[in-house]
This record gives C-alpha cells, structure tokens and sequence, in this order.
C-alpha cells in the first residue's frame, strides 16, 4: 500500500462481489467522506469462517484480529460502526486506520473495507476544519 492511496487500501477478498450502495447508503457515504472516512461492502455465499482465514492469511502483519463478542470494543469499532458480533481486523498508523469487518449474513459474509484518514496537522491548524 502507498501512504497517498485512495481507498481503503485493504485486499479484497476474491469469491465477493461488490454491494452498490443504495440511497440511503449513498447518503450515509456522503457523511462518512464529511469525517475523512471510506466504507466498500462486498458480499461472499462463503461462510464467515473461510472469509477469516483468508484474511489472515493476506492481511498485512500489522492488523490485528478481534473476535466476535470481544469486550470491552475498541472506540475506533464503535465510531467506524462495527458491530460487536462482528469478526475485525484493525491496522492503525500515523495518518490512517484500516479496518476489515466480517459480518455473518443469511446468504454467506459481508465484507466491509474501511479507512479512515486521520486529519494532518496541517488540516487541523486551518479555520473551519475539525
């Protein structure tokens, strides 16, 4: 992965296919981009365990796994809306967080890719920015 990339920057697992967003995702992405924040949702009929062990095997070394249940969750979970039951691999660094969610569906996985860019300091130190 470059620093400078766009997107999540996460590989993507081979057996899913893209979720196009609906309105109201579509509204939702509208916000997270406000919050410097990129969500892809694929969906796989494999089942969440074989989805795991992918991503452990293709994962960078530097995303831990978190188990379902796992308590307490980690803040960045609850702001980037991962779910509790849902299986995480999180890499932090300076300028950005990665996460990968899986979540059981009736149908198989949903793979949610997200990255989350952390303002500069030089974004933080212009008026009107968080």
């Amino acid at each position: 992965e470059r620093e400078k990339e766009v997107g999540p920057g996460i590989p993507m697992y081979p057996h899913a296919s893209l979720v196009i967003p609906g309105e109201k995702e579509a509204v939702q992405a509208a916000k997270d981009a406000e919050n410097n924040t990129t969500r892809v949702v694929y969906l796989t009929t494999d089942p969440r365990d074989l989805v795991d062990q992918w991503y452990q095997d293709h994962l960078a070394k530097d995303f831990q796994r978190h188990d379902a249940g796992e308590t307490p969750q980690l803040d960045v979970f609850w702001d980037a809306r991962v779910s509790g039951d849902d299986i995480a691999f999180l890499a932090e660094r300076e300028s950005h967080t990665r996460i990968v969610a899986l979540t059981m569906d009736a149908t198989g996985t949903r793979i949610t890719l997200i990255r989350i860019d952390k303002p500069s300091a030089e974004d933080s130190s212009q008026p009107g920015q968080p």
